[in-house]
């Protein structure tokens, strides 16, 4: 299966993107434009974590909106491949790079700010994924999960937005003591 979807704005606006494989389900254009609209003056400039990339929509609309670089993480090779094969083919393979990982098992020494969260809706370990994140977060890092329910984290989790259409939620959190 292969869902399409676009760039929303910036400099790749209206690129094509297509989500590669079973289960995959890139977040709405529209979704990811109010996310953006949100946040598009904070990401420039900075180094963005993307957690269960699929697509690369995410990261690939922080680029295109001025971020620096962007870490792709993404279990799935194939959708790995693609992210790599898109970057190439836009001439931004120098502002990314893809971990073909699984999040929970993804070990890379940076710590980043933003970092944006988009696991399978059916994806059950959110407290070991809490935990995992705040590794790679500073204090004050901003953590932008996209989920279809609540979220119950722990206390390093500061909600500052939350943002729900059609059942699909957007958590804009700040992390708290993140350098313990």
């Amino acid at each position: 299966m292969t869902v399409q979807t676009k760039i929303v704005a910036g400099i790749l606006k209206n690129r094509p993107l297509k989500g590669v494989g079973s289960g995959v389900r890139p977040m709405t254009a529209y979704m990811r434009k109010r996310m953006f609209d949100k946040i598009s003056d904070f990401i420039i400039g900075k180094n963005v974590l993307d957690l269960f990339s699929g697509s690369g929509a995410i990261g690939f609309e922080a680029l295109s909106r001025g971020c620096s670089r962007v870490v792709f993480v993404e279990n799935d090779s194939k959708r790995a491949v693609y992210i790599s094969e898109i970057s190439k083919k836009w001439k931004i393979e120098d502002r990314i790079k893809v971990f073909k990982s699984d999040v929970l098992s993804f070990s890379c020494g940076e710590r980043f700010n933003p970092i944006f969260v988009d696991p399978p809706y059916a994806f059950e370990k959110i407290g070991e994924l809490a935990l995992k994140i705040i590794q790679f977060s500073e204090t004050g890092a901003k953590v932008i999960w996209h989920t279809n329910r609540d979220l119950y984290l722990p206390d390093s989790f500061v909600l500052d937005d939350f943002v729900e259409t059609g059942g699909k939620k957007l958590f804009f959190f700040e992390i708290q003591n993140a350098e313990k």
